[in-house]
């Protein structure tokens, strides 16, 4: 109601006063970049059409670029997690660069310097930011401009370390980069005096992060992995869209292993004779984890499956499915058994864009599929080991998928007919198909006690020491 409010004009007001009292500061010839929402996703909020406007006007009052981010805080539109497609807000700068003709910056879930070149080539932005890129990799400029891409650790959108960090009032720190935020602390990784012999076994998260390591020290290193692919758990996680960047660091962390001039055997089983051949002089045992077997009656039944069976695709459910285990896994595994029937990103596309269905047939085409899917859980909450930026989100979209989740809810027996479960008021058959167990995992570590004299050092880290996220295995490793 008072003079910055009302009229598109008077909303602008104070944006634009506080850009002319800063150019009217600094002079004619400092550089004033303006950071402007480019879609509000609020309800009633500024769309991309205001923020052009407001872009405009700003420019017309001494602004010389303007870098465009996605949605406001309070949207509950994700912004930067894993979820939101690499890029997916460039449309925005796009929007806002048809109104201006100062720079203008593209920015949030950049994290390859392909899709950055692209995006400039295009003409779509003139400047490309990156933010969290800079803590995944801080040599990401250096590694693109010389040619070395394929080493380039992106950031994959996790946030367990620096937005979950941040919420809880923590340094800033992050999961493919354990010196983020402790550049002070840990200096870059040193050569060795005396180089070793190094054998790492396992090529999951920590199996990878400590052979870099080490070879980045000198040492002479040789990583073995008994499955012809590497990444342990990681591609499993990556197996539904919403989390496919989780294996994204895999990859580079080979690359720049093999860089410093690690040798990466996938495909071997280390056995106490390889070690006697091979005479290290370190074993670092990464061997992971296995899904863990709950003492629940009924488990060795014919309906039951292990959610990594499932990810992994060599599990047949049937069409009724009930998830034993809430947390990050049994989510994962419930959306991945949800979207089972659902139509596809490029289908849903066609179907749009040829007008064959109205938009809420659309949305039911992609969020129903043929399997109904039932979360249990015992404690209080579903999700209760995601992180807080992200934990939401995962919420919404089994409610998306129409997933039921029982909590305060335990599993008691398997049987043919289903499971029978204990709840406050008393137990309850849940009739299904398919048990499906999301329990948690336990440490496989089946070398240590045999190799003990093979070698003047052995270490086990990862979830073969505890079984943990790989946040820490890879810290773990790294230190």
């Amino acid at each position: 109601t008072d003079g910055y409010g009302g009229s598109p004009a008077a909303r602008m007001r104070f944006g634009i006063e506080v850009a002319w009292a800063i150019r009217e500061a600094v002079g004619s010839d400092y550089t004033v970049i303006f950071r402007i929402a480019g879609h509000d996703f609020m309800p009633g909020g500024n769309t991309n059409k205001e923020a052009a406007q407001f872009a405009y006007m700003l420019e017309q009052h001494g602004v010389d670029a303007f870098s465009v981010t996605g949605g406001w805080h309070e949207t509950m539109i994700p912004q930067i997690t894993m979820d939101v497609p690499r890029g997916a807000f460039v449309h925005m700068a796009s929007g806002v660069k048809a109104a201006v003709t100062k720079p203008v910056i593209a920015c949030n879930r950049i994290n390859d310097p392909g899709l950055a070149e692209e995006i400039l080539r295009d003409g779509r932005a003139d400047l490309v930011g990156l933010a969290r890129a800079l803590l995944a990799d801080p040599e990401f400029p250096v590694k693109a401009m010389t040619g070395r891409a394929k080493e380039i650790v992106p950031c994959i959108g996790c946030n367990q370390g620096c937005l979950d960090k941040i919420f809880n009032m923590e340094p800033v720190e992050c999961l493919v980069n354990p010196r983020a935020g402790r550049e002070f602390e840990i200096p870059p990784v040193q050569k060795a005096a005396k180089p070793k012999k190094v054998m790492v076994v396992g090529g999951g998260p920590a199996g990878l992060s400590a052979a870099r390591t080490a070879a980045q020290c000198g040492h002479k290193v040789t990583l073995y992995e008994k499955e012809p692919s590497l990444g342990g758990q990681m591609p499993l996680s990556a197996s539904i869209e919403e989390r496919c960047e989780m294996g994204a660091f895999v990859g580079p962390f080979a690359e720049q292993a093999k860089a410093a001039g690690a040798f990466i055997a996938a495909g071997v089983e280390v056995d106490e004779d390889l070690v006697k051949s091979e005479k290290p002089d370190v074993v670092i045992l990464a061997t992971g984890g296995e899904p863990l077997c709950p003492p629940i009656p009924g488990i060795e039944s014919d309906n039951v499956e292990y959610a990594w069976d499932v990810l992994a695709g060599k599990a047949v459910t049937g069409k009724n499915i009930v998830i034993i285990g809430g947390g990050a896994v049994g989510i994962e595994t419930a959306l991945y058994l949800a979207k089972i029937g659902t139509i596809d990103a490029e289908t849903l596309k066609f179907l749009f864009l040829a007008n064959a269905e109205d938009p809420e047939r659309l949305r039911e085409y992609a969020t129903r599929g043929v399997k109904k899917v039932t979360i249990v859980e015992m404690l209080d909450r579903a999700g209760g080991d995601i992180g807080l930026t992200t934990r939401w989100i995962a919420l919404r979209h089994l409610s998306q998928y129409g997933i039921r989740v029982m909590t305060h809810t335990k599993a008691a027996e398997i049987t043919p007919q289903g499971l029978w479960v204990d709840k406050k008021d008393g137990r309850e058959l849940l009739p299904c198909d398919t048990v499906v167990m999301a329990c948690g995992t336990v440490p496989v570590n089946p070398l240590e006690g045999r190799l003990k004299g093979l070698a003047d050092k052995l270490i086990v880290v990862g979830d073969a020491k505890k079984a943990r996220k790989a946040y820490e295995a890879v810290h773990e490793a790294f230190f």
